[in-house]
């Protein structure tokens, strides 16, 4: 039988349990330590002596041990041999006892049974379950109390907790509780003391303390492994692929981070000296991950999703082996790869992206911000915000803008930046007010230390603030400053400059809020033919202005030819396959215009079969899905199916306060909308009940003096006077 597993899941303690029952009925027992093909040799050898093998008095170890195995193989006794914590099963080919007795393997290698043959059968073993753990701890401290043993009070404190800590490994665990009986302390004091980083762990696991009979410390148990790991692979590898790992959340990181650029650049670094040849490949990084795997120092699961895990306790090993500027490089190199894996894995897995952002800033803090903010920080935020994580986002930019300043300065690039991308989160959520807070002080700094304000990062600035006026409806604002800053902007970036392109959509935007839709397609109509007649018709640059001039165009009542291009932008979109955002995005604004031209049927076979799409491959929640989910309702109220509508849209607002928030522009919409349905209905009293929440909302968002929260307050009056004077219909 093959026990294998990670080092310190208990292998060894499960096989001297067997090695001593005396329900196994054997007459002959040895245990083998064969970490080498040598110490096996000397071990047999030493048995042929004690049974008396009879062999020539001259006769050396290589001829006790062909005479002990021999011996094994015709004897009548019951015998069982444990070989434990084999380290390579290829060195001790020719060293496999048959015959009447059973043979007992204990290994890390998870490959084992490969090289062995399919004749063992294997029990893989891991950690404890996180109850598992727990019982453990608390049966070893019971005990210890039975026993006589005096013990801190409440020292079961936080049990579950420190289990956590320790990755449920039962060596650590065993070690752990050891200090906690010997030192008289808690189980949270143990805690403290494991959090401080600076203390190692050869401090933290003490090899002088008992721990159910574990005979390596976790500071010492993967030592093996990482030395067969060296002649494994070549030219220092191992130790930079696990120094990347090491970086890693605990909990797993794609395996896309290391096959990435400045991954591949760090790990091909360990080949010295530096040359074409020696760069690592992307199919070298995939073959030394499934060694490590097979070496236990790490986790390789390829299927369904490829992913990396190292155990906490083996990263901290490793770190505390690791020279400080060697794991700052391989934490920027972690850092880097992130950020350029980012925008191809973030559908799959955004929340292991995410969770190792989140690690790095817990661990890593001092080197994310060695030279200013590194870019992952404001790649997570805009990826909650792309995604609908808008609380989450806020949270995030509020922490990045104040570190910023403080670490940084006001006016440092990354400041500005992460102030603005914070407006861009409180806009997002409809917090209009608190956006112009942060735009109008970043200005004020900008005026207080330029001699003139034709600069383009001002510029940005008031072009976000523009956007936020625009928003609120006040527009008479906005169009001025999106004007100047048009006519200025293309002067310092150059006229087909990305800003300088959104700064004209956004006035064209602010044409159309303003009602004033012959300056607006005009304007869209040359943005989209200066970008065809510069990038051809299907780039994505070009799709987005034809989409633009669609929906401004359908704005207006053109509505035909509003159909044309959306019908266009879905065919262009299509190469990408039917799963890509803007394709989904393509078809949902074609569902809407399908509505808007009345092909209310067409309206909503189309926005089902989209819906679907975006709920599959989007999420039920994500922001695009919302808004499909939002025009769905309104096709089916347009077809007269106010109660399948309804029922869309209830479920569309719940989902909608839990995203986006209550007062998130999208959210009032949508309320707003759902009152109106109920009023359809004669369901008056939950019509008024939605207008009163949805005006005290929208006053709080836009004012009071805003002509949306002046059209919900005749809504409601009107709803309000259906009810009779006892308040019911």
């Amino acid at each position: 039988m093959l026990l294998s597993g990670p080092p310190g899941v208990g292998k060894t303690q499960l096989a001297a349990s067997v090695f001593q029952d005396p329900a196994m009925g054997v007459d002959l027992r040895l245990w083998v330590r064969a970490e080498s093909r040598t110490s096996v040799v000397a071990a047999f050898a030493e048995a042929a002596d004690r049974v008396q093998v009879p062999v020539p008095d001259d006769a050396d170890d290589d001829k006790k041990v062909a005479a002990f195995l021999n011996w094994l193989s015709t004897t009548e006794r019951i015998w069982l041999v444990v070989f434990d914590n084999v380290s390579d099963p290829a060195q001790l080919a020719g060293l496999w006892p048959t015959g009447p007795g059973r043979v007992l393997i204990t290994t890390y290698r998870q490959d084992a049974a490969l090289v062995i043959g399919n004749g063992v059968s294997q029990v893989r073993l891991g950690v404890f379950t996180p109850e598992e753990a727990q019982g453990y701890i608390e049966r070893r401290i019971q005990d210890a109390t039975r026993n006589g043993l005096h013990t801190a009070s409440n020292v079961l404190d936080e049990a579950d907790g420190l289990a956590n800590d320790l990755g449920f490994l039962p060596v650590a665990l065993a070690q752990a509780v050891s200090v906690v009986l010997y030192q008289v302390i808690r189980c949270s004091d143990y805690r403290v003391d494991f959090a401080h980083r600076a203390n190692s762990l050869s401090e933290l696991f003490p090899e002088r303390l008992p721990a159910d009979e574990y005979e390596r410390t976790v500071a010492t148990t993967w030592s093996l492994a990482m030395e067969q790991a060296n002649t494994h692979l070549p030219n220092g590898l191992a130790s930079r692929m696990v120094q990347l790992a090491a970086a890693t959340n605990p909990a797993g990181a794609p395996e896309a981070v290391f096959l990435a650029e400045p991954s591949l650049a760090f790990l091909s670094a360990a080949s010295q000296p530096s040359s074409p040849e020696s760069e690592v490949s992307a199919a070298q990084v995939r073959s030394a991950l499934r060694d490590l795997h097979s070496l236990s120092l790490l986790e390789h699961q390829p299927i369904p999703l490829a992913i990396v895990r190292m155990h906490t306790l083996t990263q901290r090993a490793v770190n505390e082996s690791t020279t400080a500027s060697m794991s700052e490089t391989a934490v920027l190199a972690l850092a880097d790869s992130l950020s350029v894996i980012w925008p191809a894995q973030q559908r799959e897995n955004l929340a292991s992206l995410l969770a190792n952002t989140e690690h790095l800033i817990a661990e890593f803090d001092d080197v994310l911000w060695k030279d200013g903010a590194h870019d992952v920080l404001f790649t997570a935020g805009i990826s909650m915000l792309e995604t609908g994580m808008v609380a989450a986002a806020i949270r995030h930019f509020e922490w990045l803008s104040k570190l910023s300043r403080d670490r940084l300065g006001h006016l440092h690039p990354d400041t500005v930046v992460g102030r603005s991308d914070l407006a861009r989160a409180y806009k997002d959520a409809g917090k209009l007010a608190e956006a112009i807070e942060v735009l109008r002080q970043l200005e004020a700094d900008y005026k207080r230390q330029l001699t003139q304000t034709n600069n383009a990062d001002f510029l940005r600035v008031q072009g976000n603030l523009a956007t936020c006026y625009q928003e609120l409806g006040q527009t008479s604002t906005a169009i001025p400053m999106l004007e100047n800053i048009a006519k200025v902007l293309p002067n310092l970036l150059g006229k087909n400059h990305p800003d300088v392109i959104a700064t004209r959509n956004n006035l064209a935007a602010a044409f159309l809020r303003s009602g004033q839709s012959e300056r607006a397609v005009p304007l869209l109509e040359g943005i989209l033919k200066e970008q065809e007649d510069r990038l051809g018709k299907e780039e994505p640059t070009v799709i987005d202005a034809r989409n633009n001039l669609a929906g401004a165009l359908l704005g207006s009542g053109a509505v035909a030819q509003a159909v044309e291009l959306f019908e266009q932008s879905v065919a262009d979109e299509s190469v990408r396959g039917s799963a890509h955002p803007r394709s989904l995005a393509a078809r949902s604004n074609l569902g809407h215009a399908y509505l808007k031209s009345g092909m209310i049927r067409s309206a909503v076979r189309l926005l089902r079969n989209v819906l679907e799409d975006m709920e599959n491959f989007l999420g039920s929640d994500h922001p695009s899905t919302l808004n499909t989910r939002n025009t769905l309702a309104g096709a089916y109220f347009t077809l007269g199916d106010v109660n399948h509508g309804i029922r869309l849209m209830e479920d569309n607002l719940k989902r909608q306060e839990e995203v986006l928030g209550k007062k998130h522009p999208n959210t009032l919409g949508t309320r707003h909308n759902l009152a109106g349905a109920h009023l359809t209905k004669q369901h008056v009293a939950l019509a008024v009940k939605l207008f009163t929440q949805s005006l005290a909302d929208m006053e709080e968002v836009f004012g009071e003096g805003h002509p949306r929260c002046a059209e919900e307050r005749k809504n409601l009056a009107y709803a309000k006077s259906l009810l009779g004077p006892s308040g019911i219909v």
